[in-house]
């Protein structure tokens, strides 16, 4: 029997989102080579960014919730829920010398560009969990077009299939967290 979370359900519609944001990434490139003005294309190209990072942590934590609703079906409640913080660590590897996996390099963008601009200060207690990765990761508060940075760090580039394949590392990721938590 098939259980419903076994289908992955956003794998289309985050590559739909993925794709209009790499348009938007093309679109920033031409303007920028027609004459457009360079710091409002590297400020486009992080939101754009920034955006992608959103959309892929909205994926991760429906995979964090499908892996958990399995577990409860395959092992009848046996074991306790996993937290997404302990699965953002399994099954990925860890990107450059950062020390921190895809998948919660991800997950710390997606927090960091939807709040950076209420962050004054890295040390607030709101911000401290994502800023304290980014800084374990070598990034600092003073580093310019953060989101960015670290797409190319994930992509190797910042193109216009780049922020495409976001989507295959998510699925595939969530295909191997699955099938190891599962049994």
């Amino acid at each position: 029997m098939m259980i419903r979370e076994e289908i992955d359900w956003r794998k289309s519609s985050v590559r739909q989102i993925l794709f209009a944001l790499s348009q938007g990434l093309d679109a920033n490139v031409q303007q920028f080579h027609d004459g457009g003005d360079v710091d409002d294309a590297l400020e486009y190209e992080d939101d754009l960014c920034g955006i992608a990072f959103v959309t892929a942590q909205a994926y991760i934590t429906g995979v964090v919730a499908d892996v958990n609703t399995l577990r409860g079906h395959a092992l009848r409640g046996a074991r306790s829920p996993i937290s997404k913080h302990e699965l953002l660590k399994t099954a990925n590897p860890i990107v450059g010398d950062t020390t921190l996996t895809r998948m919660q390099l991800c997950d710390t963008m997606a927090n960091y560009y939807k709040h950076r601009d209420e962050w004054t200060d890295w040390t607030a207690p709101a911000a401290r969990r994502t800023t304290e990765l980014l800084q374990t990761a070598g990034f600092t508060k003073s580093d310019h077009h953060l989101c960015t940075t670290v797409a190319t760090l994930l992509f190797g580039n910042v193109e216009v299939k780049s922020l495409v394949s976001l989507v295959d590392m998510l699925s595939s990721w969530r295909v191997t967290v699955i099938a190891s938590e599962i049994p």
